[in-house]
């Protein structure tokens, strides 16, 4: 099967094409190289170099302040667990005394659930699918 490319007008096998899903054929407008090329044109101009750099910065940002308060949190709990103040509990699914503490809230330490390792990866897979 081929497909013409917008920028250089050929006809090409659409394995030349990248993967766009919002299209309908599913396919770039571009063939690869030209849409390399583009990019390559692109990522040289001053506006792109600016927004990126900035870009970068706030999300190097955001990211530290997210490891910074689940660090928080992860100590504040051990705190608690150590002075007695919040016990650990077998697993809420299988029972298992081996348990860890999820956080559905970084901000509160003391909203947690105790689950094994084996239910708390899947809660997290569960999680980050939907």
């Amino acid at each position: 099967m081929n497909k013409k490319c917008s920028k250089c007008k050929k006809i090409l096998p659409v394995s030349l094409f990248g993967k766009q899903n919002q299209r309908k054929d599913g396919l770039h407008i571009y063939c690869k190289s030209c849409h390399n090329r583009l990019q390559r044109i692109r990522r040289q101009t001053p506006e792109y170099k600016i927004y990126h750099k900035e870009y970068r910065k706030e999300y190097r940002k955001r990211i530290i302040n997210d490891i910074r308060l689940k660090y928080l949190c992860r100590r504040k709990t051990g705190h608690l667990a150590e002075d007695g103040i919040i016990k650990k509990e077998p697993c809420c699914i299988c029972g298992n005394k081996k348990v860890e503490s999820h956080h559905f809230d970084y901000k509160n330490p003391k909203d947690i659930i105790w689950l094994c390792n084996k239910h708390h990866n899947e809660l997290h897979q569960y999680l980050k699918n939907n």
